[in-house]
């Protein structure tokens, strides 16, 4: 795999990641109601901590997003 390919690879992967985690937030902000009446039944979690944890999963993958696929695109960038 060369560096184009591997930057380009990474740069739709950053794309379609950003795009999921807005889809999500998107999700998360608009069927709050929804989501907690499927997650109580499912897990045995209070619902006032489920919008805790619905911010700690997204903010994880943020993180994952900016740390595995943004940097090493960047960094490929630089170099070229």
């Amino acid at each position: 795999m060369t560096l184009e390919q591997l930057s380009a690879f990474l740069g739709w992967m950053t794309v379609l990641n950003a795009v999921f985690l807005g889809v999500s937030w998107v999700i998360v902000l608009t069927g709050r109601r929804w989501m907690n009446s499927i997650i109580v039944r499912l897990l045995p979690l209070p619902e006032e901590r489920l919008n805790e944890e619905y911010l700690r999963w997204l903010a994880r993958y943020e993180l994952l997003i900016y740390f595995f696929n943004l940097m090493p695109w960047l960094a490929l960038q630089l170099i070229r």
